[in-house]
């Protein structure tokens, strides 16, 4: 059954019975002798409960509602510099635009799953890891209580700050961040799009992501914080940072809900100076030597 059937029962089962819904009302009926819904055949009855057996776990897991992203912080989406320089190039109106889903991603993201993919790639063939999909959250919401779009001479980017509010257990649950980016974090210039984990094996254990618990501090709390940067005129990054739990023992990775956010620089060349303009300041002072060499 796909996600859109799965969606669509749902949808019909919860609304009041009509002359279209006959269907899920007649299947809501408590079940009689005379309303036996599998057939009579052995074979045909034993497919039917596969199937259903099969369709059970996908109603459960849709029906789950994904974990609520409060934002309590007076986002700022916008920043703007009037001037600023990149690639040994000026530039004017100068901006940084920052965005943040408002429906959580989860374990089946397919972005995630290709910046997983890209660092798993990276690592020796006997210490590959497994990304398995945990489904939803116990329950909480993200708190959002930073998120603010940054603009500068040099560079632009965001700002954010979040945890996962949750009155139960949260033991063993950590960040991890994918990244899709097209600069260079070390070198802070730009390159050619590309996917990763946002690792630092310094201050963490990879794959988990090195800023939760405070900046540059132990894992604890479950509190993420960031502040990338990029270079102008056009850096961009999309980011999914996803709660989940790590057996370093097993090399699992089993990924959970998180929030999906990022940003994107734009910037318009300044006009560069007429070259007659350049000589004026040279000429200004040649003739001040000049006259002064005329007095002598």
């Amino acid at each position: 059954m796909t996600s859109n059937a799965v969606n669509a029962f749902q949808r019909r089962s919860s609304r009041p019975v009509s002359s279209t819904d006959w269907r899920c009302a007649w299947a809501r009926r408590p079940l009689t002798a005379t309303h036996n819904i599998l057939p009579s055949n052995g074979i045909s009855r034993g497919v039917l409960l596969a199937l259903l057996s099969a369709a059970i776990p996908l109603l459960r897991f849709h029906d789950a509602a994904a974990i609520p992203i409060k934002i309590t912080d007076k986002a700022q989406l916008v920043a703007t510099a009037p001037t600023c320089t990149g690639g040994g190039m000026n530039f004017k109106n100068c901006t940084s635009t920052a965005f943040i889903n408002a429906t959580s991603i989860d374990g089946t993201d397919a972005d995630f799953s290709k910046e997983f993919k890209a660092w798993n790639a990276t690592n020796p063939k006997g210490s590959q890891w497994t990304l398995v999909n945990g489904g939803a959250l116990p329950g909480g919401t993200v708190d959002v209580t930073v998120f603010r779009a940054i603009a500068n001479n040099r560079n632009g980017g965001l700002d954010i700050t979040m945890s996962w509010d949750f009155k139960g257990d949260k033991t063993g649950f950590f960040w991890t961040q994918g990244l899709n980016l097209n600069y260079s974090v070390e070198k802070g210039v730009i390159v050619d799009p590309f996917d990763e984990l946002d690792v630092n094996k310094n201050f963490a254990m990879p794959p988990l992501y090195p800023r939760q618990g405070g900046l540059y501090r132990n894992l604890k709390n479950s509190i993420f914080e960031d502040l990338p940067r990029g270079p102008w005129p056009d850096s961009f990054l999309n980011a999914s940072a996803i709660l989940d739990k790590v057996d370093f023992k097993t090399k699992t990775l089993t990924i959970y809900e998180g929030v999906r956010c990022g940003f994107k620089l734009e910037a318009t060349k300044a006009p560069e100076p007429a070259g007659i303009l350049l000589l004026v300041p040279a000429l200004l002072s040649l003739a001040a030597v000049l006259c002064w060499r005329a007095r002598a």
